[in-house]
């Protein structure tokens, strides 16, 4: 039900990539709370891939921004500069 609502006020983007976080809510509850997730290494390489997830989220919503804001092709660059930013 929710994830109805964040697509059509976020976009497809933005709201579909905030509706998948579960995964890693999901993640974090079987690291921490059901230790399901044995070994420094395997551990690590999950907070890895979440870091890259939550990384291209945050990308996402950048271009969205971009995109509102009238960007157009000869202005990508000012994407990877407000992305330098943060």
């Amino acid at each position: 039900f929710g994830s109805i609502f964040a697509v059509t006020y976020l976009g497809q983007g933005v709201g579909n990539s905030l509706v998948q976080t579960k995964i890693l809510i999901s993640g974090l509850w079987g690291i921490f709370y059901y230790k399901e997730i044995n070994g420094t290494k395997t551990i690590t390489m999950w907070f890895m891939s979440a870091i890259i997830a939550v990384l291209a989220i945050i990308w996402l919503s950048l271009e969205r921004l971009f995109a509102a804001s009238g960007g157009e092709n000869g202005n990508s660059h000012r994407l990877l500069e407000m992305t330098f930013d943060l």
